[in-house]
């Protein structure tokens, strides 16, 4: 009887277990639909409060490797080719159109590191390196292995009302801890030195590319020029002109390669089949 009794106990544990599970995940989904969606940056920002906090017990509860974050909608995540790790990434619109900035390192065999965003991500930080506590914050969409122990990640930022900004960082781990920059970038003005990391800014109405590109085996990006922007208030700015700068992997170096096709289009034609922008479609700023 007793055991019959244990055994009871036992299952109406395991239930109630699954049961606070599935209700703090759903809970995640709501809070975070709100921290998203929602027009008033005040209602916006107390979700991310109460949703990040959410977030911090989830993962409290869940086993120190490898907690799984995929199942909420706004939160994006990045693992290599070699499955050690995964990183989740999210953002919060606030109010004057600036961003905070979220996200968890999980590893198959380590303890997590939390992202605490410290700062504005901006050129002034290309010759930085960042670890965990000290992040610059962005939303994280590639990552590549170039080496053992060495990934080149990718990141979006939409801090300011007039431009965003792109990065491409190195990540490395000493000591079990995340180190973000190392000086692999040949800089494109003085080729005898390097950068710890590529940061680009741009034109908030613009689409602009930075990433890997497998067929061509470099990065690629678009080649910005100073311009005035078409945005209401936002004077100069940097645009797309059509044409791409790359980097290319050589000896543990990405060495810069200037323009990335040498045949001509004709003069003032750009090799795209279409504008780059489209200079028909109504113009608006952020939210």
């Amino acid at each position: 009887m007793r055991l019959i009794l244990s055994l009871a106990m036992i299952f109406s544990m395991t239930l109630s277990a699954q049961d606070m599970d599935q209700s703090l995940k759903t809970d995640l989904k709501f809070y975070g639909d709100i921290m998203y969606s929602a027009e008033n940056p005040v209602h916006r920002a107390r979700a991310a409060q109460v949703f990040n906090q959410m977030v911090d017990d989830y993962v409290s509860e869940q086993s120190a490797y490898n907690c799984d974050l995929s199942f909420i909608d706004q939160v994006t995540a990045i693992t290599p080719q070699d499955s050690s790790f995964t990183i989740y990434t999210w953002q919060v619109e606030l109010k004057d159109k600036n961003y905070d900035y979220f996200g968890y390192i999980f590893h198959q065999d380590k303890p997590y590191e939390k992202l605490v965003s410290q700062s504005i991500l901006d050129k002034s930080m290309q010759y930085e390196t960042h670890d965990a506590g000290d992040w610059y914050g962005a939303l994280y969409y590639n990552i590549l292995n170039i080496a053992d122990g060495e990934y080149l990640i990718f990141g979006f930022n939409a801090n300011g009302e007039f431009n965003n900004a792109k990065v491409a960082d190195i990540l490395t781990f000493e000591n079990d801890k995340a180190l973000l920059g190392k000086e692999i970038f040949q800089d494109a003005e003085d080729t005898l030195t390097y950068k710890s990391k590529l940061v680009i800014s741009y034109s908030e109405d613009a689409s602009v590319n930075l990433n890997f590109n497998p067929s061509m085996d470099m990065i690629v990006l678009d080649h910005l020029m100073q311009r005035i922007g078409r945005l209401p208030g936002q004077g100069p700015t940097y645009l797309p002109d059509g044409t791409y700068e790359g980097y290319a992997y050589n000896d543990g170096k990405w060495m810069y390669k200037r323009k990335l096709f040498n045949h001509s289009y004709g003069k003032d034609n750009a090799p795209r089949p279409k504008p780059v922008l489209n200079t028909q479609r109504k113009l608006k700023s952020k939210r």
